[in-house]
């Protein structure tokens, strides 16, 4: 076989690895990269050899609950991001931030939560032309 084949192979191989990686394991190896450092910068950051940490990306080893726990309080995100039980990366700091006085962003989100479908769209179409409505402020402020 030629050297170029076994090239393709090994490339071929390594998309091939990389699709059946666990959530876990991409997740932590894209959140790392995001905030440009190697592994052994993180490594460093959160007390975890480079070697576990390249373990867990190749998906080779998996972390215990406490280097979870670690990893996402070091990146902001919950366990439940990390292990793909939810799709956003909302960290719990954020839901206990104050939304208003009095109320945090938890709090509005359980309410909207409880509003009937219908209202619940009104206050989306608000919420959505609020964010509009700025965007287009700080365009044209950029303009300027």
């Amino acid at each position: 076989m030629s050297h170029q084949s076994k090239s393709h192979q090994s490339k071929s191989h390594q998309s091939k690895s990389h699709k059946n990686k666990s959530h876990l394991s991409k997740t932590i190896t894209m959140l790392r990269k995001k905030s440009k450092l190697t592994q052994t910068q993180l490594g460093k950051r959160i007390n975890i050899s480079k070697s576990c940490i390249s373990a867990y990306e190749l998906d080779s080893r998996q972390p215990g609950i406490d280097n979870v726990k670690t990893y996402a309080e070091f990146f902001g995100v919950t366990s439940d991001y990390l292990l793909g039980l939810v799709t956003t990366n909302v960290s719990p700091s954020l839901l206990n931030e104050e939304f208003i006085e009095g109320l945090s962003i938890g709090s509005v989100i359980l309410m909207l939560k409880e509003l009937p479908l219908k209202e619940r769209d009104a206050a989306a179409t608000v919420i959505k032309a609020l964010c509009l409505s700025r965007n287009i402020k700080e365009i044209s402020n950029s303009a300027r």
